[in-house]
């Protein structure tokens, strides 16, 4: 019985009860602590992480809503909302700054970084209860009710019945040398439409789209081959007169060619 009882009390010795830390900030999920998932939605906004800012020339969101005192998440929601924008994402930095953009742009160097970067209380909170980012850190909100522009695979031209094909990202210039000749401006605006169907008109072979507003004709491609990039990093601009569709980039051409 003496011995019975020895090994019944080591059982229950080996089997006690495990001590588990239970702060949600310890416990990272996708880079960020568990806090940051249980974030509450800001307006219709939804919180997507953490994310490094690193770049002035080339921020992981493009489009200032502002620098103040009085900053707070739901104000700058409001600024990159407001008149009928379609902006997808805002995002706040360094307690005091508002930025917008119709994508997240990775170029930079902007990647989702830990949660604890984002540690700058928002300068118009006055209970100091939320975070506005950090230095070169971003508190990044979604609009889900916001599709977020793309490139289109294919584009028909109704006036000529002349098809395109989506290729690729391209550098747009490289020093004084273009990837495409000229330059034209549509009469109803730059979208990939527009464009496409405006160098079909001309006889052109590539249309190519830049920086939101700009469009491309040309029928040899003066780049190599070699200059495409990550469409998913590279061109990744609204166009200014259809925010649905991408546009290039800062530098970079959203490539279509004939089919």
């Amino acid at each position: 019985m003496m011995l019975s009882k020895v090994l019944f009390e080591l059982v229950v010795i080996s089997v006690s009860p495990i001590s588990y830390r239970t702060s949600a900030s310890a416990i990272p999920i996708d880079g960020v602590g568990l806090e940051a998932r249980q974030l509450p939605p800001v307006n219709t906004w939804v919180y997507q992480g953490c994310y490094s800012d690193p770049n002035a020339d080339y921020r992981t969101l493009m489009f200032s809503g502002g620098r103040n005192d009085t900053m707070t998440l739901s104000k700058c929601s409001e600024v990159c909302g407001a008149n009928g924008k379609k902006y997808a994402f805002f995002g706040t930095e360094d307690g005091k700054e508002c930025w917008c953009d119709y994508s997240l742009r990775p170029r930079g160097g902007g990647v989702k970084v830990d949660a604890v970067k984002c540690n700058s209380t928002c300068a118009g909170d006055a209970t100091g209860n939320t975070k506005c980012g950090g230095p070169n850190a971003l508190s990044v909100y979604r609009n889900p009710l916001i599709v977020e522009p793309a490139s289109k695979p294919i584009v028909v031209d109704p006036a000529t019945g002349t098809t395109w094909k989506y290729d690729n990202c391209y550098l747009g210039f490289r020093g004084a040398v273009r990837t495409l000749d000229l330059r034209v401006d549509p009469a109803a605006g730059v979208t990939i439409e527009t464009c496409t169907s405006t160098c079909a008109s001309l006889k052109y072979t590539y249309a190519g789209l830049e920086y939101g507003h700009e469009c491309w004709c040309g029928n040899t491609l003066h780049m190599s081959v070699t200059s495409a990039q990550d469409p998913s990093v590279a061109c990744k601009q609204a166009c200014d007169d259809n925010t649905n569709e991408i546009c290039g980039d800062i530098g970079m051409l959203s490539l279509y060619m004939k089919a």
